[in-house]
């Protein structure tokens, strides 16, 4: 991967107590999504909207993000970037003819999330999308911030896949889901897409990217950007918590 960024900048974008207490398994028992597993079904709603809310910004970032690199580049790197922009909008599906042929991926991860509890509509809220376009201007993006914010949500997202499995895993397990009522097309294919062993996995292919640019690239514009991103994401994830809290305080203990 290339070194727009540092290692501290990619683990620093999920180091937040949301992702420790609900996206990842620990040795303990998970004493707040046991409770959350007994709660009232409308409760049990309210919360997986906000697992909902923690992360849909991510996907829909990725789609914006890439569409600017289309925009500012020529050749073979704005078709990488098309590509990767495609995908995340759901035309290009590694099965095609099933029923998630064109639902964007913000979307796709919002059916799994819901199907997770019966009779369970999620209404996310868009406001932490719009305030985190507002905060990056990803519309009007220079090449380096752009490819800063790409560079920085492909590098964490197979961390970021590895996160919503230990939800869903332990979801089912405290909860009793079957499998079989679970719409997990989003973790079959970005368990997939989302890696570097492969010259048709993202990381690869924005690598591919900086390797036309690098040059021309403006470090600081790329730093700033990054730590804006960084930001962003942590003060839409304490919004979130705040959330939970307000669903049932003792579903967590670490309310930034």
């Amino acid at each position: 991967m290339a070194n727009l960024i540092s290692d501290v900048q990619r683990n620093r974008l999920l180091d937040h107590a949301f992702w420790h207490q609900f996206f990842t398994i620990m040795p303990k028992p998970n004493e707040g999504l046991m409770r959350i597993a007994e709660a009232s079904h409308a409760e049990q709603v309210k919360f997986l909207t906000q697992v909902v809310d923690a992360f849909y910004v991510l996907p829909v970032m990725s789609t914006c993000v890439f569409k600017r690199m289309a925009d500012l580049t020529d050749g073979e790197p704005s078709e990488l970037a098309t590509l990767i922009h495609e995908t995340e909008v759901g035309l290009h599906p590694i099965i095609k003819g099933t029923r998630y042929d064109n639902i964007p991926h913000p979307e796709q991860y919002k059916l799994m999330i819901a199907s997770l509890l019966d009779d369970c509509t999620i209404h996310h809220n868009q406001t932490y999308v719009r305030q985190f376009m507002a905060k990056t201007q990803v519309q009007h993006a220079s090449l380096s911030q752009a490819i800063a914010m790409a560079e920085l949500i492909e590098t964490t997202a197979p961390s970021m896949i590895r996160g919503i499995e230990d939800f869903v895993a332990q979801w089912q397990v405290y909860t009793g889901r079957s499998s079989h009522s679970v719409k997990r097309n989003y973790l079959y294919e970005h368990g997939l897409t989302e890696g570097d062993e492969s010259d048709e996995q993202h990381i690869v292919l924005v690598d591919k990217i900086v390797a036309q640019y690098g040059k021309d690239l403006d470090p600081e514009q790329s730093e700033e950007m990054t730590e804006t991103f960084i930001d962003c994401y942590h003060q839409t994830l304490d919004q979130v918590m705040r959330q939970c809290y307000a669903v049932s305080p003792s579903i967590t203990c670490s309310v930034v």
